[in-house]
């Protein structure tokens, strides 16, 4: 009978840790949540321009500007070996 008292007594005791880690990682999902929703607003902007925006927006003003320099360069090329 002893036995089975100290049995039950462990797994009580390894219920309370259980509880307090699960009552721990509670207090944490709604900082984590915040956190995320504004890592959310600066990628994707949340109505205004955000980072992923700005990005593509570089890039493709970069890819025109490639693209304008590499075509009068070989028209100067094409000219040249005429």
């Amino acid at each position: 009978m002893d036995d089975i008292l100290h049995k039950l007594e462990r797994i009580e005791n390894k219920l309370d840790q259980l509880t307090e880690r699960v009552a721990g990682l509670s207090k944490l999902c709604p900082e984590r949540e915040k956190r995320l929703d504004r890592l959310e607003k600066e990628v994707y902007g949340n109505g205004g321009p955000g980072i992923k925006a700005r990005v593509f927006a570089a890039w493709l003003i970069g890819s025109m500007i490639l693209g304008a320099v590499l075509s009068f360069f070989g028209g100067q090329a094409a000219a040249w070996f005429k």
